[in-house]
């Protein structure tokens, strides 16, 4: 799909849906304080207005472990989350901006590091601090001690200049589909099993992938169509969904569609019981449907059609499989009577 056939795609989807009233408007965010980059991590001309080219396109490092897959690298993990919004950081509760407000602490912050950087690696462990030793930067740095624990203006802080004993630094968190997009599609990310020194080619990353979440090919297909047609899809955990599509991104605007993936024959139209999908029934959709009227979102039902001779042993075998896999998308609407014109027209008085 070429660029023009991306920025059509999403025009039509806009037009029809605004005309029929199916989706709300765009919502912006209040007190946006950043500042929108490029929208994706690599120079890819119609996108970024950075010419192509192989000398200049450039290869970030990630580590995968227990299902997570981790960019340690500070400035791999700000230009993933800042062009494109790839993954979270694990110390924020969204984006990556643990550190943007400084390095200021307060007393009672400092004398909790005192007592981590005194801790062994089994002590840290054990022990059910919100940091762990995985997240300590390799060089101490001078911090801003305060005396009040509620301090809020960082220019109004009075404090003295300490040496942090238990300096932390953010990592980012990419889901599997994410780091596969990125490998996959974008050729940009490399990940290397823990305890390994050379990173996972591409068909072992399916298979591990696969091997790790039964749902991962399913929610991938459709993590990739959109994410190709040039919507920020991210986890929509907090609302009970598979995936949120961004218009620009999570610091500027609300998400606009919330999505349910679900696994269907491709035959009958029959719900695949081979994957442990959640139970999708009259009841769920109407609960579905209400819940995303109530935070202002469009729902939306993406079945993915599989295929009856693809066998769970083919699905995870490579990714050539998504060239079978076939989407269909069904934008929910709730129906009103007394709001239907042909009721309306036929109601007797």
């Amino acid at each position: 799909m070429s660029a023009d056939d991306t920025v059509s795609t999403k025009r039509d989807l806009y037009r029809v849906c605004r005309m029929s009233n199916l989706i709300p408007p765009l919502r912006k965010k209040a007190r946006m304080k950043e500042v929108k980059s490029a929208p994706l991590p690599v120079a890819v001309g119609v996108y970024t207005d950075v010419a192509s080219a192989v000398c200049g396109w450039k290869v970030y490092q990630a580590s995968y472990a227990n299902g997570i897959v981790t960019v340690s690298n500070a400035s791999h993990a700000r230009a993933l989350y800042k062009n494109g919004y790839f993954g979270h950081g694990n110390l924020s509760e969204s984006g990556i901006n643990f550190h943007e407000r400084g390095d200021v602490i307060s007393e009672s912050v400092l004398d909790r590091r005192k007592e981590w950087s005194q801790m062994s690696e089994q002590e840290l462990s054990r022990s059910k601090k919100k940091f762990a030793r995985a997240s300590v930067k390799e060089e101490n740095e001078p911090i801003l001690v305060v005396n009040s624990d509620s301090a809020q203006d960082v220019e109004e802080l009075e404090g003295h200049m300490e040496e942090d004993p238990f300096p932390i630094t953010e990592k980012l968190h990419l889901t599997l589909e994410e780091a596969f997009f990125l490998s996959y599609a974008l050729g940009c990310l490399v990940v290397t099993p823990e305890g390994k020194r050379e990173g996972m080619n591409i068909d072992q990353m399916w298979t591990t992938f696969c091997n790790d979440s039964d749902v991962f090919p399913f929610h991938y297909v459709v993590y990739h169509r959109y994410r190709s047609e040039g919507w920020i899809v991210k986890p929509g955990v907090k609302f009970g969904v598979d995936w949120l599509l961004y218009p620009v991104g999570p610091p500027f605007y609300h998400a606009q569609f919330a999505l349910k993936v679900q696994s269907v024959w491709s035959d009958d139209f029959t719900t695949d019981d081979m994957i442990p999908f959640s139970k999708i029934d009259w009841i769920s959709t109407s609960a579905f449907e209400r819940l995303c009227n109530h935070v202002v979102k469009a729902p939306v039902l993406c079945h993915v059609l599989r295929p009856r001779n693809m066998t769970k042993e083919r699905l995870s075998s490579s990714p050539k499989c998504l060239e079978e896999l076939k989407i269909y998308s069904v934008l929910l609407s709730r129906w009103i009577y007394d709001q239907n014109a042909e009721t309306k027209e036929t109601k007797p008085k």
